[in-house]
């Protein structure tokens, strides 16, 4: 990809995601205030969130891989099941099924045991964030072919709330490697990333 082709494609790939990202929210918002309430209440969140995350992104991981081979060439990947996708996703380093899985409580509850409105709301939605900006990196990264360039690495600061990209994500902005495994982080590298491992011709 050109820089204006990777620029273009990471446009597309937005006008995709954050309606996702939206849908999501709005499926598991109501459940919020009775999460701020009990801790029945956030179980029923953890499990919706859960659910929501993985049936959500079942429904749109073809369009997803097709976004990413109509942009390079390659083929669109194996369609996994809703477990599979949670199973495959990661956050923080561990699998989303690890991080919803109950055991009294799961270890998303913990994070958010006594929250504040607002920061409950943030937990959500980077939960949320991290798992639509996964599958879309998991749908490139199996679906492009390999390019002769390698791979180079894009962060996206006009689409952080400060206009800047973080202090971890910046000076990746440029790197190349050969193999996407390469990197020695892995997109999206945090909730809310927006960086892109774009095909080098």
């Amino acid at each position: 990809m050109t820089d204006k082709e990777a620029n273009d494609y990471a446009e597309k790939r937005e006008a995709l995601l954050e309606p996702i990202e939206a849908e999501i929210y709005s499926m598991v918002e109501p459940d919020i205030p009775a999460a701020l309430a009990s801790e029945r209440g956030l179980e029923q969140l953890n499990d919706n969130l859960r659910d929501v995350i993985a049936g959500t992104l079942f429904r749109y991981q073809r369009a997803m891989a097709e976004l990413a081979v109509a942009n390079y060439p390659g083929r669109v990947p194996k369609m996994l099941s809703p477990t599979e996708i949670l199973q495959s996703l990661e956050m923080a380093g561990s699998s989303f099924a690890d991080w919803f899985k109950r055991q009294s409580p799961s270890r998303w509850m913990l994070d958010v045991l006594n929250a504040t409105p607002e920061h409950l709301q943030h937990v959500v939605k980077s939960a949320i964030s991290a798992a639509v900006y996964g599958m879309q990196a998991r749908q490139e990264g199996f679906g492009w072919s390999t390019p002769p360039g390698g791979w180079r690495w894009i962060t996206r600061p006009e689409l952080s709330k400060t206009g800047k990209s973080c202090g971890v994500c910046t000076p990746m902005n440029g790197k190349r490697a050969r193999a996407r495994d390469q990197f020695e982080l892995k997109i999206p590298v945090h909730p809310h990333c927006h960086c892109l491992l774009a095909p080098v011709n």
